[in-house]
């Protein structure tokens, strides 16, 4: 049985697609991070 994450009860996401997607969501942070410290917060998706 693969690992699994649940959400608010609701839904239930592999594990893997789970630390895929917070590993997207870190990298954003962090290119936000640099283009705010940078001075270029207009170039923050």
């Amino acid at each position: 049985m693969e690992p699994t994450v649940h959400i608010h009860d609701e839904h239930v996401v592999p594990y893997e697609i789970m630390c895929w997607f917070m590993e997207q969501v870190a990298e954003q942070v962090e290119r936000c991070r640099l283009a705010f410290e940078q001075g270029a917060p207009e170039a923050v998706e």
